[in-house]
């Protein structure tokens, strides 16, 4: 991982989610075969990432959003624990709020 990836440095749902949607929109306007692109895809699948495991949900919907987009990461691969794990976490925390 490179230093000042988002997955070394968590930041807040709303600044991570942000984050990930501007690196997978710039990543989906290159077009096929641009040099840029798997530099651009690396970028938005870390930020993805981080959103998943790093970034607290702070409500329901998030962690909606945080499963369908773990399920769009695991496409074609067996999805890993840790993608189901932090949501786990965040419908556990949740639920200790009485959300």
């Amino acid at each position: 991982m490179t230093p000042g990836s988002p997955m070394e440095t968590p930041i807040g749902w709303a600044d991570a989610l942000a984050d990930y949607q501007r690196l997978r929109a710039l990543s989906d306007a290159l077009g096929s075969g641009h040099e840029e692109m798997d530099a651009s895809v690396d970028a938005y699948c870390e930020a993805a990432d981080s959103l998943i495991m790093l970034t607290a949900a702070p409500d329901l919907h998030a962690v909606i959003y945080k499963l369908r987009l773990a399920e769009e990461r695991a496409e074609g691969f067996e999805m890993s624990g840790d993608y189901i794990d932090a949501p786990a976490r965040d419908l556990d925390a949740l639920a200790a709020m009485g959300a």
